[in-house]
């Protein structure tokens, strides 16, 4: 916690030196009180009689907007700590996806018995794309509504999710291995493959997502553990 050297001039009470530096005037008290200022309540007993050139520490940051920071901290806290669930699925069902991709591949003819597991998966990805797509949304709305003072490793996490929610819907060209699959297995293997290529940045993506996410929360805590140990010393 940094404080500020204040030399008290003529005319100037507790009260309005607490005022002068954004604090009540009613925390006076507060300040005279505070260990910082012990030298001077030594010199002084009687906080109504300072006298000019009469040094007073005076912290430099409020309680209150240490609060309001606290407050937007655990926010995104919060969502941060929430977010991973969908991303966390939509993973696994990559990987499984990916499995599935490899096995049509070995055999053209699998591709017939593999219909209803892959419209199954179709309908699985399109929920979670739709996840990832309201949490990107909602984080763009929260930032433009006032949260500009997020930390750079959150920041980070956002524009890396936006690219993941993006980068999600090519598990869409599953729908092209779906129209051939009856019709004709060629382009059903070429339209996986496609798949299969997508796959890899989707995997190379979610581990930097990953990285960014927990950067995020990790210069997140660290902040709130700075802040509450400052409010210790303010009020």
């Amino acid at each position: 916690m940094e404080f500020i050297k204040h030399v008290v001039k003529s005319g100037e009470s507790l009260s309005k030196i607490a005022s002068s530096y954004g604090f009540a005037g009613r925390d006076w008290d507060k300040l005279y009180s505070h260990p910082k200022n012990a030298q001077l309540r030594k010199l002084r007993p009687d906080p109504d009689h300072i006298e000019p050139k009469d040094v007073l520490f005076v912290p430099a940051v409020s309680g209150a907007k240490i609060d309001a920071e606290l407050k937007s901290l655990e926010g995104m806290r919060t969502r941060l700590q929430t977010m991973p669930i969908s991303v966390k699925k939509i993973i696994m069902e990559t990987k499984r996806m990916s499995k599935e991709a490899a096995r049509i591949g070995k055999s053209g003819a699998l591709i017939q018995a593999d219909i209803a597991t892959l419209r199954g998966m179709q309908a699985l990805h399109r929920a979670e794309i739709k996840v990832i797509d309201i949490a990107t949304a909602r984080t763009e709305k929260e930032g433009k509504s006032g949260i500009t003072d997020s930390p750079r490793a959150f920041a980070n996490f956002q524009k890396r999710q936006q690219t993941l929610a993006k980068l999600i819907n090519t598990l869409k060209t599953i729908d092209e291995a779906d129209k051939h699959l009856r019709r004709d297995p060629k382009k059903a293997l070429f339209a996986v493959g496609a798949l299969g290529k997508d796959l890899v940045k989707i995997n190379k993506l979610t581990a930097d997502w990953t990285k960014a996410h927990d950067d995020a929360m990790k210069e997140i805590e660290t902040r709130i553990k700075e802040l509450n140990a400052e409010r210790k010393n303010t009020f």
